[in-house]
């Protein structure tokens, strides 16, 4: 029974603690949003009552972000839920899109509000950054406590490149993103990253996004782009194949054997630009049983550009 009564007197004492602060809330708030707030809830006030009232007249908000992100807090706490409802909403257009986003976000970290270094909150941040034109949020998301290298940030990247995207890329680079340090299997990372954007320069989706990936992001084409290059010549892209060529693709890593399956594939897909850059680079003793039998593969194909060069290239006679 004592227990009991001791119970009772604590949570009554925290009760009274949460009114209180709640009443100190309420009497900061300025007096038309008060006065909205009582008509709103009958008088009765209230920190919770107050935010769900501030809710439901958000034009008053857009110059308020503090108040704002009070509301958020009270409503999901200080961890990083807040800030994933908060862009959610914003993104959404629930809440009012006169509200600065950036400052909100900034009111909810002097509040508390905080994100983990891997958390999936950072793609929806990274996301509502491009959707809404709002650069700023990347900004942000790394002072809320994201890690941009993590698989979340990595992934982003990569669905932003292959969209013809580069703004948010771009400033994720400036705000410390780095490819190898974003995945496990370096190599792997930057082949991935090449492939991904030779799809969206092979699709018309952005032009320059294999230049992105070279020149800002760090991928070394000269390694790491016998995927691109293969992709490129799938996709019958001659903008691809071009980009790549210009950026040393046609080395294949110094390996000879790739640089044969690659042009194994340039003639099944009747790309000559690449024919010709991966005999320049070299691809070793062929015999003359092999040569043609990459001049057939072109001829399968229906590529007689391709096949006409092998031959005069190769002295062969037309078969």
């Amino acid at each position: 029974m004592a227990a009991s009564a001791t119970g009772s007197s604590q949570h009554a004492g925290q009760h009274t603690a949460e009114a209180t602060a709640a009443i100190n809330h309420f009497n900061r708030l300025p007096e038309d949003l008060r006065s909205k707030i009582v008509a709103l809830t009958g008088g009765r006030g209230g920190f919770r009552l107050a935010c769900k009232a501030l809710h439901t007249t958000s034009n008053s908000l857009h110059q308020q972000p503090n108040l704002l992100a009070l509301m958020c807090i009270t409503r999901w706490g200080p961890e990083e839920e807040t800030v994933k409802q908060s862009v959610t909403a914003f993104w959404l257009r629930q809440i009012d899109v006169l509200v600065d986003l950036p400052a909100l976000l900034r009111e909810l970290k002097a509040l508390g509000a905080r994100l983990q270094p891997g958390s999936p909150v950072l793609a929806d941040i990274l996301r509502a950054a491009d959707s809404c034109n709002l650069l700023a949020l990347v900004d942000m998301a790394r002072d809320l406590g994201a890690d941009l290298n993590t698989k979340h940030g990595l992934t982003t990247f990569k669905d932003l490149l292959y969209m013809g995207s580069l703004d948010v890329p771009r400033r994720m680079l400036a705000c410390g993103f780095k490819l190898c340090a974003a995945a496990e299997d370096a190599a792997a990372a930057q082949a991935d990253v090449l492939a991904t954007a030779t799809r969206a320069v092979s699709r018309g989706a952005c032009a320059q996004a294999i230049r992105f990936v070279v020149e800002e992001a760090g991928v070394d084409a000269r390694q790491h782009a016998t995927e691109a290059l293969s992709t490129a010549c799938l996709w019958q892209s001659e903008a691809a194949v071009s980009e790549l060529l210009a950026v040393g693709a046609a080395h294949c890593g110094g390996d000879v054997i790739e640089r044969r399956e690659q042009l194994q594939n340039a003639c099944m897909y009747g790309s000559l630009a690449a024919c010709r850059a991966l005999l320049a680079a070299g691809v070793g003793e062929l015999s003359l049983d092999m040569r043609r039998r990459y001049c057939n593969r072109a001829r399968v194909g229906g590529h007689t550009d391709v096949v006409q060069w092998l031959q005069e290239e190769w002295g062969l006679a037309e078969v």
